[in-house]
């Protein structure tokens, strides 16, 4: 898969996870009898999702570079825990700005409880920067077992054609990488 094609689908996913969750959270305002304008909770969502996928090849280069397995332990769980924070200051910075921009446009106001959302906030930012930590490190693992498992076997020779059939059978070879390790961590593209 190209770079560019790497780069749309994942702009496509985050789009339309935006969307699923803008309307997810309108149908359950509706459900509760809210008459509020219908675009405001997918302005909500898609400035979150925006962000995110701005910052999740943030998080990527800071995993690779100070793995979560990696050691001095205490030194890697710091500087992830540093780079939670500034990616919550950095998400709510852009979505209070984002919604306040549109607000204005749309001739309201968009309030942002400073005594308690930041902190709520931070808690969801923190348990999304662990899962994608998690799931980089899941990755990571899965390909180290599959280029770990492959072994070079050298061709034998004097064998008949069905017993190097036979013997193909128990060699390994490696699977091509998939699609989500090529998005997020593959050599083959870089976001």
């Amino acid at each position: 898969m190209t770079r560019t094609a790497a780069l749309k689908l994942y702009v496509a996913g985050t789009l339309m996870l935006g969307g699923y969750l803008g309307l997810n959270q309108l149908i359950g305002l509706r459900s509760d009898g809210s008459t509020l304008a219908a675009w405001k909770p997918f302005l909500w969502e898609f400035s979150s999702a925006i962000i995110v996928l701005a910052l999740v090849p943030v998080i990527i280069s800071l995993e690779k570079r100070f793995p979560i397995d990696g050691k001095p332990r205490g030194r890697i769980v710091l500087v992830h825990l540093a780079a939670a924070v500034a990616f919550s200051a950095v998400h709510t910075t852009f979505i209070v700005t984002t919604r306040k921009l549109v607000y204005l446009l749309a001739g309201e106001t968009y309030t942002f409880n400073l005594s308690i959302a930041p902190f709520y906030e931070l808690q969801k930012d923190v348990i999304v920067y662990a899962l994608f930590l998690g799931a980089l490190f899941t990755l990571r693992q899965l390909r180290v077992r599959r280029e770990g498992s492959a072994v070079r076997v050298e061709p034998a020779t004097g064998l008949s054609d069905d017993e190097h059939h036979r013997l193909a059978q128990y060699i390994q070879v490696p699977v091509r990488q998939t699609l989500l390790e090529e998005i997020l961590i593959g050599d083959d593209v870089v976001l």
